[in-house]
């Protein structure tokens, strides 16, 4: 798929699909409590598709060892283990080639502390597992979140229905400590009390409530229409119905842009995001809390020649792709220079000018069948011309209308789909 800009002035109205990272929180709420309830502007992404099918599987009685394949969607198979624990059956989770090289032993050890039955069909640490489902009635456990967040948000879904209800303890980096605070507070929307003090969440056992919840559009997929309004130099973008009322950590996309030269402006209808006279030269972001802005933002700094030093890392190796490597490599091909002081900080070194491309040669970017990647590489086609990528429906997995809204808005030309 070969991309190339449309240059002068860009205006867009731009309706995000509802947020991933809700969607399947409020489906998992929705399948434990039993609700009936309406979720409105669920997800139209592959992953929240997919979750809301598997639920449908597990839903239905099963007399044999039955086949859960969560494909490379992290969330759904760290949200699908907890649920199968808990769901009589004899259950085989796994999932592709780079699933199965994703770390799960926190979560398993969490579990089995519960009473869970779960073991490495493979390699221990990793998909896929054997999982017996019974009757789990909490208690108190404590989860190891350096890995991921989504580990804690997997057994805070679940804990209302445990009889004991749960106490958890949390322990390592706190990686994503705002997707825990969504968790509880959409747990709490949904009539539950739980509770987060420092370290401690508290959930007794109670039932959810039905509530007709409603989605917020997605801040992730926002951080990439503030790449493209950072790099294009001509644009402006009405992101409808956006608002900070979201429980989504993303948000801090708009703090993270305003030093790349984006104005956040809140209105009724939206956020609308124009482009300031920005004026840095080096900048230091730290990743621990929103660790999908990493892309972005990587990408953002070396299209605007902005030397950056990134921390809070860690965790970006271990996502549908390693975003680290990754990034390193795509963004090398354009100039910037890396130098990774440990596994938490990475220096960069961004080119002090940047290479123009042809339509008849374009600059060819591996998006490492990785959504983010994809999106994040994409708006580098208006400092560099013209680029191609590969797999370019990889961006299903989180935004499916990327490609049409920026080409119906005339942003980009696309060719050889």
């Amino acid at each position: 798929m070969t991309i190339t800009p449309i240059r002068g002035k860009a205006n867009a109205n731009i309706i995000l699909d509802g947020s991933k990272s809700e969607s399947n929180r409020a489906l998992m709420i929705q399948y434990y409590g039993a609700l009936n309830s309406e979720i409105e502007n669920l997800s139209h992404s592959s992953d929240t598709r997919l979750l809301k099918n598997l639920l449908t599987v597990v839903d239905k009685k099963q007399d044999d060892l039955t086949v859960i394949d969560c494909a490379n969607a992290g969330t759904v198979l760290r949200f699908m283990l907890t649920a199968l624990t808990m769901k009589e059956g004899r259950w085989l989770l796994t999932g592709d080639e780079r699933m199965c090289h994703r770390p799960i032993g926190p979560l398993v050890d969490a579990l089995r502390n519960i009473g869970a039955s779960v073991t490495y069909r493979d390699n221990d640490g990793f998909p896929p597992l054997i999982v017996e489902g019974a009757v789990i009635n909490g208690g108190n456990v404590t989860v190891d979140t350096d890995c991921s967040s989504q580990f804690a948000s997997s057994l805070l879904l679940a804990a209302p229905l445990m009889q004991n209800g749960l106490r958890i303890h949390l322990i390592g980096n706190l990686s994503s400590m705002p997707y825990i605070d969504m968790t509880i507070k959409m747990m709490n929307s949904f009539g539950v009390n739980a509770v987060r003090d420092g370290l401690n969440i508290t959930v007794p056992h109670s039932n959810y409530s039905n509530v007709n919840y409603v989605v917020n559009p997605d801040w992730s997929s926002a951080a990439f229409w503030y790449e493209i309004i950072a790099v294009h130099g001509d644009a402006t973008v009405m992101l409808e119905n956006l608002d900070m009322s979201s429980p989504q950590g993303d948000m801090a996309v708009a703090d993270f842009f305003q030093q790349l030269g984006v104005d956040t402006i809140f209105g009724e209808n939206g956020v609308l995001l124009e482009r300031n006279e920005m004026d840095v030269k080096k900048i230091h972001y730290d990743f621990l809390n929103t660790p999908d802005l990493f892309p972005p933002i990587a990408a953002t700094c070396a299209a605007l020649k902005v030397d950056a030093v990134f921390t809070g890392i860690e965790n970006v190796t271990i996502k549908e792709s390693d975003r680290l490597s990754a990034m390193m490599t795509e963004l090398k091909k354009i100039g910037a220079d890396f130098e990774l002081l440990s596994k938490d900080i990475l220096i960069m070194n961004s080119p002090e000018t940047l290479p123009e491309f042809e339509i008849d040669n374009p600059l060819k970017f591996n998006t490492y069948q990785d959504h983010r990647i994809a999106m994040a590489l994409v708006p580098l086609c208006f400092k560099i011309n013209a680029i191609q990528i590969d797999n370019h429906n990889v961006v299903e997995k989180s935004y499916p209308l990327f490609w049409d809204d920026l080409s119906k808005n005339k942003f980009i030309n696309i060719t050889d789909l």
